[in-house]
């Protein structure tokens, strides 16, 4: 059950599209040039003895306001509930992977403004303007060999099947541990979500999460309640 919850977040959390017309040219322009600037991402920088694997200057336990500002980003607007409290929000985070930059980002906390626990990067294919480049069965394929040179062989492999009005999905996941200073489990998370069986996956998630005790309290409720079901 455990797996189970924070799977099917990474790769359910981002089915959302977001959008919002600027007011003046000179916004329009900055955020161009915002999203143009973005270096490949750095994977040595993603895992630490202190913080396990996490991501850039963002440190477990830090709050949303905490985080936006040690990243110089912000949170524009909440994505939606979980269950027992999780709340995920849509974040301006941007990174690039094989040349490739993130479509859409996400943080997730346990109720409203509390600490950070997990950070998520989709992929997202895109049927009117496709990614011809790397289109994202190529970009799971192709940066699976450059996670695993970097952090050795994954410590797990995780595949759920989901049916949501009746279309069903499968997510294949690839997961690598590290625990923190203190001792709480941390996880980096490369996953793909197939929709009807399709051959070609609709997104791609890169994300990292923290075991914090608030979130172990949350899967032990949500499993108590598929049990007594």
């Amino acid at each position: 059950m455990k797996k189970k919850l924070i799977c099917i977040l990474l790769a359910a959390a981002f089915v959302f599209t977001l959008a919002g017309c600027k007011s003046t040219l000179r916004p329009a322009l900055e955020e161009y040039a915002r999203k143009s600037n973005i270096a490949e991402l750095d994977l040595s920088e993603m895992l630490d003895e202190e913080n396990g694997f996490h991501f850039g200057k963002i440190k477990w336990g830090m709050t949303l306001t905490e985080a936006g500002e040690a990243t110089e980003s912000n949170v524009s607007s909440m994505l939606g509930y979980g269950p027992n409290d999780i709340v995920v929000y849509e974040s301006s985070l941007l990174i690039k992977i094989l040349g490739r930059k993130n479509d859409s980002a996400s943080v997730s906390t346990i109720l409203k403004q509390s600490d950070v626990y997990m950070i998520s990067f989709v992929f997202q294919y895109n049927e009117k303007y496709p990614n011809l480049e790397m289109p994202e069965q190529k970009l799971f394929e192709e940066y699976l060999p450059k996670l695993t040179e970097t952090f050795g062989e994954p410590d797990d492999y995780r595949e759920e099947t989901q049916t949501q009005e009746r279309v069903s999905s499968l997510t294949k996941c690839y997961v690598w541990e590290s625990e923190t200073a203190d001792g709480k489990k941390t996880e980096l998370q490369w996953s793909a979500a197939y929709i009807s069986g399709a051959d070609e996956p609709t997104l791609v998630t890169f994300g990292v999460v923290w075991y914090c005790d608030a979130l172990l309290e949350a899967q032990e409720m949500q499993e108590s309640a598929e049990n007594a079901e």
